[in-house]
C-alpha cells in the first residue's frame, strides 16, 4: 500500500503538469520579441497627464517623507543630551517635562496675596 500511494500522486502530478503545458503553449521568441516588450512600456507610459501627475505625487510623497524625518532627526537631535539625561532622576524628568495645561486642577500661584 505504501507503494501505491506515491504512483497515484506521480500520476496526478504527471497529469496536472500535462493540463499545465496545454492550457500555456510555449510562445517562441522571435527577433521583435524585445523591440515589442518595449513598445508596450512605452504606450502605457504616454497614457496622458493622469499618469504624469501620478508619477509626480509619488515622488512628493517620497521628498515629503523624507523631509519629516529629517525634521524629526534635528529635533531629537538637538533636544538629547546625555549627560543631563544621566544625572536626572526619572521625577526631575516628568516634572520638567510636564506643562501646566496638562492638569485637570492647576493651583492658584500668587495672586497678589489674595489667596
Amino acid at each position: 500500500m505504501n507503494n501505491e500511494v506515491p504512483e497515484k500522486l506521480e500520476r496526478d502530478l504527471d497529469g496536472l503538469f500535462a493540463r499545465y503545458r496545454e492550457a500555456c503553449p510555449e510562445v517562441e521568441p522571435s527577433a521583435n520579441f524585445m523591440p515589442s516588450i518595449w513598445a508596450r512600456i512605452e504606450a502605457q507610459r504616454e497614457r496622458g497627464w493622469m499618469w504624469h501627475l501620478g508619477v509626480y505625487a509619488r515622488r512628493m510623497a517620497v521628498a515629503t517623507a523624507a523631509a519629516c524625518m529629517l525634521l524629526v532627526g534635528l529635533h531629537i537631535g538637538s533636544t538629547w543630551n546625555a549627560e543631563t539625561l544621566i544625572s536626572r532622576g526619572y521625577v526631575d524628568v516628568l516634572r520638567d517635562s510636564a506643562a501646566t495645561e496638562d492638569y485637570a486642577y492647576v493651583p492658584v500661584v500668587d495672586q497678589g496675596g489674595r489667596f
